[in-house]
């Protein structure tokens, strides 16, 4: 019986985190009124594992860079500060001054990227298309676009 009620505890917890994840998140067109609300990330899929660095990924700093270069320094983004360039599942580990310790990009397909962002007690996710913004904690990520099966991601620090 004791099982039985540890699960639901967790699965009750699990749930209220990807909500609270899903009210940070919106299209960047949501702020002039006009846009596209930015969908919760499942929590089934967003548990899939992600691995620590990605062949995929390529970054630069989004100070300089219009683009995402060939690369594959996904450390680059541990200050939050990067434009990256991702094909498949990969995840990176984030300053803890922004609330979340880890980030995850869990999903890319045509039209939008899933991602999570976890820490002590924290599990976030959430999932967007091109243009749109997400805020996860003290990080914001814009999906700069997809392109032939690849999505190019900024992050900065809102904190």
């Amino acid at each position: 019986m004791n099982v039985r009620m540890y699960r639901g505890t967790a699965a009750a917890a699990v749930v209220t985190l990807a909500l609270v994840g899903l009210l940070g998140c919106g299209s960047a067109d949501q702020i002039d009124g006009a846009g596209r609300a930015g969908r919760s990330e499942s929590a089934t899929s967003a548990l899939r594992k992600t691995s620590e660095t990605s062949p995929a990924a390529s970054t630069t700093r989004s100070a300089t860079a219009t683009t995402a270069a060939a690369g594959s320094d996904v450390r680059a983004c541990f200050d939050g500060r990067c434009e990256l360039a991702v094909s498949k599942p990969t995840g990176f580990a984030v300053d803890h001054r922004f609330g979340i310790n880890r980030v995850s990009i869990t999903r890319i397909t045509a039209d939008d990227v899933s991602m999570t962002a976890t820490g002590p007690g924290i599990f976030l996710g959430a999932q967007t298309g091109p243009g749109g913004v997400c805020t996860l904690n003290g990080l914001t990520i814009q999906v700069k676009s997809i392109k032939h099966g690849t999505a190019v991601l900024v992050f900065s620090p809102n904190r």
